[in-house]
């Protein structure tokens, strides 16, 4: 799993680092920073699967990193101190609010939450080959998330052999 820290508090991205090292070590740290404009570069040239985010950053809040991208192709866990955004953090469509200082049993089922989210986006993804099916006179190529509805007619022909 590919993840960057966005928190400005070098000693709190040391000790989730450390911790992530514990709970999931096949983990990789990309990217770390405090500053909302250098990370949404990385995001944008790098993909990644899970950032951790502060809300309280040098130049300006998390959310202003979120509203730059209006589709989130990477989840979002939010560490903060203070439980008072977590409203605003629901409705940004992050996976988990983590209170700091962070229990490491909360971030071991924040970690497997995402894990679950990224195994059934990838199962998705797996259905989203488009199917080939055979009409009377050629053959269409087809997304299985454009079938509104699918009629299957079975003809059960009584052949005898001359």
């Amino acid at each position: 799993m590919k993840i960057i820290l966005i928190e400005d508090e070098v000693h709190a991205r040391e000790s989730l680092k450390k911790m992530l090292n514990l709970v999931n070590p096949e983990t990789k740290v990309l990217f770390e920073s405090g500053h909302i404009a250098n990370s949404i570069e990385f995001l944008k040239a790098n993909a990644v699967d899970l950032v951790f985010l502060d809300l309280h950053l040098e130049d300006g809040t998390g959310f202003d990193l979120l509203n730059s991208f209006p589709n989130l192709s990477f989840k979002v866990i939010i560490t903060i101190a203070y439980d008072d955004k977590a409203v605003e953090a629901y409705r940004s469509n992050t996976v988990d609010y983590l209170l700091k200082p962070i229990n490491p049993y909360d971030l071991e089922d924040a970690i497997k939450r995402v894990k679950k989210q990224l195994k059934l986006e990838e199962l998705t993804k797996k259905v989203e080959e488009p199917l080939t099916l055979k009409t009377t006179n050629s053959f269409i190529r087809i997304l299985p998330s454009d079938i509104i509805r699918l009629i299957v007619c079975i003809i059960k022909l009584k052949w005898k052999a001359p």
